[in-house]
């Protein structure tokens, strides 16, 4: 999901097979834009600004951060998992990813909440120190992207297969697959930081709301159950996120360093954060968002699952229904029937769907920062779209036009 919410490029993102390497090579004319620069401008002067007006994390807040963060590393290094083999790169050589996100999810929320019940810590020590939580976790942020961004710099073997800039190598990386003492580190940071974390900030915003009332409304039910389902159901696919975009092609940099720190666990709790104080939905509102998230969960949930099959093998039957594909003259296979034929993008749609849900669980009477996460998707989404239309358009020319011929709508079926 959000995860997931970073730049897509090529036919990658439309759930291409290809018996080429698929690389995607930047021409040196191939410059960022006036806009370009003023988005990484923006976001990184923000984040440098933040700390002028946030605490310095005390003692006590960046210990149990680093602790957390350790553990997290840790496991994802020795635990047992799934061993899985990515797509192979340019130049044969297929990587190697141990899938252990669904154990160390179990095994931290089950932590968490088992010491709080022991007074170990207390369940709202994430809203209790809640800005120097976010300034911890953009401190790391700058730690770690540095760390990764001198090594993509320093390691003169890494093949320049992006020729770019360097405002480019800094908001996108310089390294396809970096990995520290054998950790992937897309892998890593994309889950553990950012999806993992957003449930247990969840969980202690809940368990504010129970400190406070004794209870739990059932809007602050809803987010904090579908949280859990949605990034049990990440934990549980880990293997398919393997051949999406963001591992087998993006870059490490900048924005997926502070997305999945910061971002992901603070800004997208955003609703959870304004349901503590106590609000109630009639129950058809309630029935009714939770058709939206069940609805975008399964469009997204099936829709990549049907993508993940096809780029492993073309052929292969999805719940018993046999692919049908475009090839172009580039030797590109584009799935053209299942999900993937109502419209280009069906995964978009899922993810549109459930975000907008967790926004709703607020009302419209708490303002327009609970709809923080929801806007940002719908914004990424259409705009990353149009983006790679263009490109792709570019890029393949006719046959790309007759590939759209064939799967008329761009994310929503029958609408857009």
């Amino acid at each position: 999901m959000l995860a997931k919410e970073t730049q897509r490029m090529g036919s990658t993102s439309l759930n291409s097979n290809s018996n080429n390497n698929g690389s995607i090579t930047t021409t040196a004319n191939n410059y960022p834009s006036t806009a370009e620069y003023f988005v990484v401008f923006s976001f990184i002067t923000f984040s440098l600004l933040i700390h002028f007006y946030l605490p310095i994390p005390s003692f006590y807040v960046f210990t149990c951060y680093f602790i957390y963060f350790t553990f997290q590393f840790l496991m994802t290094r020795f635990l047992p998992g799934k061993i899985v083999k990515g797509l192979p790169l340019e130049d044969g050589s297929v990587l190697e990813y141990n899938c252990n996100g669904l154990q160390a999810y179990l095994i931290t929320l089950t932590l968490f909440l088992l010491g709080g019940y022991l007074k170990l810590w207390k369940l709202t020590i994430v809203y209790d120190h809640l800005l120097e939580f976010i300034s911890v976790t953009s401190i790391f942020h700058w730690i770690f992207w540095s760390i990764i961004f001198l090594k993509g710099r320093l390691q003169k073997d890494i093949k320049k297969e992006y020729n770019d800039g360097l405002v480019r190598e800094i908001w996108l990386g310089k390294e396809r697959n970096p990995r520290i003492f054998g950790v992937d580190c897309k892998l890593f940071f994309d889950g553990r930081p950012s999806l993992l974390t957003w449930v247990v900030v969840a969980f202690s915003y809940a368990a504010v709301q129970y400190e406070r009332y004794n209870s739990l409304s059932l809007p602050m039910i809803l987010f904090c159950v579908f949280s859990f389902l949605y990034m049990l159901d990440f934990f549980v696919t880990e293997d398919q996120f393997i051949t999406g975009f963001e591992i087998y092609q993006e870059r490490f940099g900048w924005m997926l360093s502070w997305g999945n720190f910061v971002w992901m666990p603070f800004v997208c709790t955003s609703a959870a954060y304004h349901l503590i104080e106590w609000s109630e939905i009639p129950l058809w509102y309630a029935t009714l968002i939770t058709f939206i998230w069940v609805i975008g969960y399964f469009i997204a949930r099936l829709s990549n699952a049907q993508k993940d099959k096809f780029k492993r093998d073309p052929n292969s039957p999805f719940f018993g229904i046999k692919p049908k594909y475009y090839e172009t003259p580039e030797g590109r296979k584009l799935l053209i029937n299942g999900f993937w034929g109502y419209s280009r993008h069906p995964n978009y749609f899922g993810e549109l769907l459930n975000s907008l849900a967790f926004s709703l669980m607020c009302g419209f009477d708490k303002g327009i920062l609970p709809y923080a996460y929801s806007i940002f998707i719908w914004g990424l989404l259409f705009t990353r779209y149009e983006r790679d239309h263009k490109k792709m358009e570019r890029k393949y020319g006719e046959s790309f036009n007759n590939y759209c011929k064939i799967v008329r709508y761009k994310m929503i079926p029958f609408l857009y």
